[in-house]
């Protein structure tokens, strides 16, 4: 009987395992497919920002070693965002 439980046990550590994997799997994908519809906004209220207030270049802040104030369209992209 012992030997039937500890089977039961492992059995059942296997398939909690294995939903685990399953579930973590959807979460990752739906993370994925969020995240790039997220990017997809960000990039399209930063492009008609560009083309209406005639930028010739919009770099993010990764990319830049020093970059004034006075350039940064950061706030005026997360007010699109929040307004959309």
């Amino acid at each position: 009987q012992r030997r039937n439980l500890e089977n039961d046990i492992r059995s059942q550590a296997r398939e909690l395992n294995r939903t685990n994997g399953e579930l973590r799997e959807d979460f990752n994908l739906r993370r994925n497919e969020e995240l790039g519809k997220f990017q997809k906004q960000v990039l399209d209220v930063i492009n008609n920002l560009a083309r209406e207030e005639g930028f010739d270049l919009v770099i993010n802040d990764g990319a830049t070693l020093y970059a004034s104030p006075q350039v940064d369209v950061t706030d005026k992209v997360l007010k699109r965002l929040t307004s959309n």
